[in-house]
């Protein structure tokens, strides 16, 4: 998993429902959003089409706005990854001193279609991490054996071994694209590619909380869980699942963020990795204070802090 789950650099534990000690909250929507962030956030969309973009792709249709290029099968995906946008653009200037480049945000619905088939998503995936290291870690020796369809099929067995829906994952993680694949990969005209500097896959919460639902139920059907273990942590699973939504949706930011930084062509290597290392940082800590806020509150409420014996 650790290929997959690598894209957002630590959001493996946002998706780990082990116990209920391991699971958080966040909303990350409306959590840090300002008066004038809600109410652009709830303003209509225009669906002008610029020069140049499919106007439909992929089931979505396209939205010019001023903070990003978007597709999303509804203007209300849109105006959801509109504000997850000045989310990120707000820490972006915060951390960096520099405005947010406009790049292109892929959405991906609860009910949507995935915006390909799972083996080429998956590769995506890792080419993105692929291309990561070798972004932030240039004096590093070129590796010889990438090869995305392995790594997916190494993956793929995993996921399917231990019971857990691939789909579930691929439609929730937040992840950059390399411009090549835009095209290659992902259909679209190679002009599109060149007129962005980063492109995201971003989820909806409502994808969120469908996957969290789809893990957790998955997780419960496991061979590895027992009748007693379910019996335990039955009762608590809205609330399990209600924490993973948050903090699945809470990973979109940090996409976005690391996505603007890699995206600048005159930052070198040393620069990106600080910025996103710092913002990373903070954002653990965060996501560690509200750990012990729902640990502190499950526990009042008599929740099992350890798995009973098999």
């Amino acid at each position: 998993m650790a290929a997959l789950s690598g894209c957002s650099h630590s959001r493996a534990d946002a998706i780990s429902s082990d116990a209920p000690a391991e699971v958080e909250s966040q909303d990350a929507l409306t959590n840090a959003a300002d008066s004038a962030s809600i109410e652009s956030a709830t303003a209509p969309i225009s669906t002008g089409v610029a020069p140049a973009w499919p106007a439909q792709w992929a089931s979505r249709t396209f939205f010019d706005r001023p903070t990003a290029y978007i597709y999303a099968a509804s203007a209300a995906g849109a105006k959801e990854a509109e504000q997850v946008m000045r989310d990120a653009s707000r820490d972006f200037l915060q951390f960096t001193g520099a405005e947010s480049s406009k790049g292109l945000i892929i959405v991906t619905d609860a009910k949507d279609p995935l915006p390909a088939e799972e083996a080429l998503l998956a590769q995506i995936i890792t080419n993105r991490l692929h291309a990561y290291r070798t972004a932030t870690q240039p004096a590093a020796s070129p590796d010889p054996t990438h090869d995305p369809a392995a790594e997916w099929a190494k993956q793929k067995k995993k996921f399917d071994e231990a019971g857990l829906p691939i789909g579930a994952l691929l439609r929730i993680l937040p992840c950059g694209i390399v411009a090549a694949d835009l095209s290659q990969k992902l259909g679209l005209p190679m002009h599109v590619a060149r007129q962005t500097p980063w492109a995201v896959l971003v989820p909806t919460r409502a994808a969120c909380k469908r996957s969290a639902h789809e893990l957790t139920q998955a997780v419960m059907k496991s061979k590895d869980v027992t009748l007693g273990q379910r019996l335990l942590i039955a009762p608590w699973l809205p609330m399990m699942e209600s924490i993973m939504t948050n903090e699945l949706a809470a990973e979109r930011v940090v996409t976005l963020f690391n996505e603007d930084a890699l995206s600048r062509a005159n930052w070198d290597a040393t620069r990106k990795q600080g910025y996103i290392g710092d913002y990373r940082a903070r954002k653990n800590k965060e996501r560690e204070k509200r750990i012990s806020v729902h640990q502190k509150d499950m526990k009042a409420k008599g929740a099992p802090t350890s798995m009973p014996a098999k």
